[in-house]
């Protein structure tokens, strides 16, 4: 996934090096109908994928390979999809709102959710201290193991049914994490500020 990931740099550096060493822009366009192609790639996939995990044939080359095209080539389809419906653009503003998704904002989004766990974390564990004897629960699971299967299972039991940790689980999954995973997609379109977006253009960019 890594070296996919890094290989999809690769037109970025084709177009934007073109336009550095031989002066030549990329001019505005849709993609060609041709690469709808990738779609019978698919199917091929999904085999590979089937003949490494199940049948065990040459799984550290068919698998990862499976891996990324099963997964890559639907989103794709949808870009190209995307594209072709929707006005020219060129192709290194397309690239770039690409790889921006692609490369920096799960980093960020990341970085901002461990932020964001550790002050649940703190809350959670604040809120269980409030409460009494959930420090003597916590402790006894900590530091006792040899505690017997069914007194572990209640402790679990009644830590994990507290309304504070109820709260701060749901919270954390259903709240924090989406509204900054859907901010950070915004970023998309930071690189081309400066050239007032029009809005079917900064959708494009969104979806991309």
């Amino acid at each position: 996934s890594v070296a996919a990931t890094s290989l999809l740099g690769l037109p970025m550096v084709y177009w934007t090096g073109r336009k550095a060493f031989r002066g030549r822009a990329p001019e505005r366009s849709r993609p060609a109908p041709k690469w709808a192609a990738l779609a019978l790639l698919f199917p091929p996939a999904i085999a590979a994928g089937y003949l490494a995990s199940v049948e065990g044939v040459l799984p550290g080359v068919l698998g990862p390979a499976a891996q990324v095209l099963a997964a890559g080539i639907p989103v794709a389809l949808l870009a190209l999809w995307v594209r072709r419906l929707s006005q020219p653009i060129t192709p290194t503003r397309a690239w770039g709102h690409f790889l921006m998704g692609l490369w920096t904002t799960p980093i960020l989004a990341l970085a901002l959710e461990a932020v964001l766990l550790v002050g649940v974390g703190a809350a959670l564990v604040a809120g269980l201290a409030s409460q009494p004897g959930m420090v003597d629960l916590i402790m006894e699971l900590g530091m006792n193991p040899g505690l017997a299967p069914d007194r572990i299972d209640a402790s679990l039991s009644a830590l994990l049914l507290n309304p504070w940790t109820l709260v701060c689980v749901v919270g954390f999954v259903a709240v924090l994490v989406p509204l900054v995973e859907e901010a950070i997609k915004t970023l998309g379109g930071v690189p081309f500020l400066g050239i007032r977006l029009s809005p079917s253009e900064a959708f494009l960019g969104g979806v991309l």
